[in-house]
């Protein structure tokens, strides 16, 4: 599939290399699959825009666990803000969508832009369980 805008072939490489099934989108990102528990499917995105930060380069890997319309409810906002407390790394946050796209609560990590097959497979695990998590609260 040829992109509008260029995927980072380190990204599709590290993911051939793990066997993990993924699509390249038009904007260049990467998704990722993966199957959960009660029947739920969690879609990871591996940015391959990637950012500097000092002598890092870093990109991003997030996961949207609810869409919505206006602003985020003051109780879940609040129950994320202290789950981001204790998280050891990633967190929560909002992806506003403009227009007709609706906003979006999303966990997502910053990693090297050159990590190890296993550093990336173990972030998108932490991306998965997280949304997939919320989701289950959030779908009580």
């Amino acid at each position: 599939m040829s992109a509008a805008n260029p995927v980072d072939p380190r990204v599709t490489g590290l993911l051939v290399e793990l066997k993990l099934n993924h699509e390249v989108g038009d904007d260049g990102d990467v998704r990722v699959g993966f199957e959960t528990e009660g029947g739920r499917k969690q879609i990871i995105v591996v940015s391959s825009q990637t950012s500097q930060f000092g002598a890092m380069e870093i990109r991003e890997l997030f996961s949207p666990a609810v869409f919505f319309d206006g602003f985020l409810d003051v109780e879940l906002a609040n129950a994320v803000l202290v789950i981001n407390a204790e998280m050891k790394m990633g967190s929560w946050r909002i992806l506003r969508g403009s227009g007709r796209v609706q906003s979006a609560l999303t966990f997502g990590v910053q990693i090297a832009a050159g990590a190890s097959a296993a550093s990336l497979l173990t972030s998108l695990h932490l991306v998965c369980a997280a949304t997939d998590e919320m989701e289950k609260q959030l779908t009580r």
